[in-house]
């Protein structure tokens, strides 16, 4: 007979112990097979084997959601310099550069790339309005928007062009404009409640000769 423990054979009759692991024997007991034990030590090594892989789906998982929560933290990019065109007027050297926002443009590039952050706005309403009853109305109607990007075009055309910072918008060749917005609340309240971040307008170098 063999050994229920280690798989060896057990030569001598009536053997209380086995002779290899010292595992005790009863007489009558089952006789185990050399195969039987063999699966049996497979079979716990599968279990530690299971384990290891165990350990790497959890790590594994962590993985997943440091990536989807990066995700859904990062802001969508709104590069004003895509969706705003500079219109330059002038006569005699002298001239006005005005930076005018083009909602087609807008449209065409960041449909369905604009969303709503729920939690942000329920938070900004409430800091906004003193009453309970106006900041949920307030929420509310923000939610209620199907084409949500469509309505934060609106905002941005509503807000208009933008002109020079100095010089009251008459400038000469080779003027530096840097674009002033009149409307810096509205644009960070935005940024806040449907999470996103403009890229402010560049710089323009005047050239009434192009």
């Amino acid at each position: 007979m063999f050994c229920s423990k280690c798989g060896s054979e057990i030569k001598e009759e009536g053997a209380m112990f086995c002779p290899n692991c010292g595992q005790g024997l009863q007489m009558g007991a089952q006789v185990v097979s050399p195969v039987f034990a063999s699966k049996n030590n497979i079979k716990t090594g599968s279990k530690s084997l299971s384990k290891k892989k165990i350990a790497a789906l959890a790590v594994a998982g962590v993985v997943v959601i440091v990536a989807v929560s990066a995700f859904s933290n990062r802001r969508t990019v709104i590069d004003m310099n895509d969706v705003y065109e500079i219109i330059i007027g002038g006569h005699d050297g002298t001239g006005i550069v005005t930076a005018i926002f083009n909602p087609d443009e807008f449209m065409e590039k960041y449909e369905g790339k604009i969303t709503l952050d729920k939690e942000s706005a329920k938070k900004w309403c409430k800091k906004e309005y003193d009453s309970i009853d106006d900041a949920k109305e307030a929420y509310e109607e923000l939610c209620s928007y199907d084409d949500v990007t469509s309505h934060f075009c609106d905002i941005l055309d509503y807000c208009g062009s933008m002109g020079p910072a100095e010089n009251n918008g008459r400038l000469k060749n080779g003027d530096i404009v840097e674009f002033v917005n009149d409307y810096e609340d509205t644009f960070d309240t935005l940024e806040e409640v449907y999470h996103c971040k403009f890229k402010k307008l560049k710089n323009y170098k005047v050239d009434l000769d192009d």
